[in-house]
């Protein structure tokens, strides 16, 4: 009761200061949150989705919040060396939860949309609007009611009908400070009919303080877009994070996910998709199947988790489904079904599950080169594709 108490009265008191610069729809989706948030409460072991997970005793930590959005003096691209070597991306980042503009304008195709969403929220409202809580809303998961209710900025991407993005977008969240602190994350990606995107979210730690990460993401894809979606956090021991993504799908799209934990604290992951065009029958059964099959918890800097799903639609004619995990779990069983497949959505062919440990520093570190080899390998066999076309 007490953490539950004390983000009640956070809010309550600092209203206000919240409505501050906010957007429009970052500010009127904040009450309707509140009152989910305040009717679910945060989860505690004897909630069901979340009986292996208690965000009690990490909650109850006295963190700082941004609340005044102050920056950091230095520009976090001066500092932040990524680890994976020969990855050529387009970089961006967000430190705690605040958005920071390259120096540099970053160049991508004519009408791509990105950057804080804060910002994007206000120039571009009628556009981004109908996509900015949408999924969110629905939901039932008390930590994600939190992040509406206090999320002042975040990363946008909005990528218009056709447009082919070859170079990969990576977007590095940093926890900077040597206090307590918690950010509110939320990420808006749109890909309309036909688009198609590799996006990479890298979560690092500058510091060995106490962080608690709560992120939201929201994923639209168009009929026939494609994306690839890959997590990857590299923190410590001292970090909680929770994240929530949600994912709505047209038909034809394709969405490749993974996730993969090299060094964290308490890490708890939440997938939600939805599918539009779908008979009637199908609708009833894969919303309820996939909340379930998709929920990994992983506690303690040694392990790693590498999940992938694998997401297929089809114009009225079936679904594929598939969601593989790797992961390794020391005390507590708390890895959901590893791999599900279901060609029809009212039918489950197969379920298998897999383990396994990766503890030592350089096992660590040969997992981090095989990765390395792995994103390689997919940029030198796309780059080849675009060229015999």
């Amino acid at each position: 009761m007490k953490a539950q108490e004390t983000y009640s009265n956070l809010f309550k008191n600092y209203r206000e200061v919240l409505r501050l610069n906010a957007a429009r729809a970052l500010d009127g989706a904040r009450d309707a949150a509140f009152a989910r948030f305040e009717a679910m409460g945060i989860p505690a072991a004897n909630n069901e989705e979340y009986r292996y997970c208690d965000l009690r005793p990490a909650l109850e930590v006295d963190y700082g919040l941004n609340l005044y959005r102050m920056g950091i003096p230095a520009h976090p691209g001066e500092v932040f060396r990524c680890d994976v070597p020969t990855l050529s991306t387009k970089l961006f980042f967000v430190v705690n939860d605040l958005f920071y503009p390259n120096k540099k304008p970053v160049e991508l195709p004519e009408g791509i949309i990105y950057g804080s969403l804060n910002e994007q929220l206000k120039a571009n409202p009628e556009l981004l609007e109908r996509y900015y809580n949408v999924l969110c809303s629905q939901g039932k998961d008390a930590m994600a009611a939190l992040n509406t209710t206090m999320v002042q900025d975040g990363f946008v991407l909005y990528i218009p009908a056709g447009v082919q993005v070859e170079q990969p977008l990576q977007l590095v969240q940093m926890f900077q400070g040597d206090i307590d602190i918690m950010a509110t994350r939320r990420l808006l990606i749109v890909l309309e009919e036909g688009a198609s995107a590799n996006v990479i979210v890298c979560d690092h730690a500058m510091s060995t303080a106490k962080y608690f990460s709560n992120q939201v993401c929201e994923i639209f894809l168009g009929k026939d877009a494609r994306l690839e979606y890959y997590e990857m956090e590299m923190t410590h021991d001292k970090v909680t994070r929770v994240s929530n993504t949600y994912v709505s799908q047209e038909a034809g799209s394709d969405l490749l996910m993974n996730n993969i934990g090299l060094e964290n604290g308490l890490t708890r992951n939440n997938v939600e998709l939805t599918f539009t065009d779908l008979f009637e029958t199908e609708k009833d059964v894969v919303p309820h199947l996939l909340p379930r099959a998709l929920q990994q918890i992983v506690r303690r800097a040694e392990h790693v988790v590498f999940g992938v799903l694998g997401v297929k639609m089809h114009q009225r004619e079936h679904v594929e489904i598939v969601a593989d995990a790797l992961t390794g779990i020391d005390q507590s069983p708390v890895m959901r079904p590893g791999r599900l497949e279901a060609h029809r959505p009212d039918r489950i062919n197969d379920i298998r599950r897999t383990g396994t440990y990766l503890r030592s520093e350089a096992r660590r570190m040969q997992f981090r080169t095989d990765l390395a080899d792995i994103l390689v390998k997919i940029d030198r066999h796309r780059r080849r594709g675009n060229k015999q076309t």
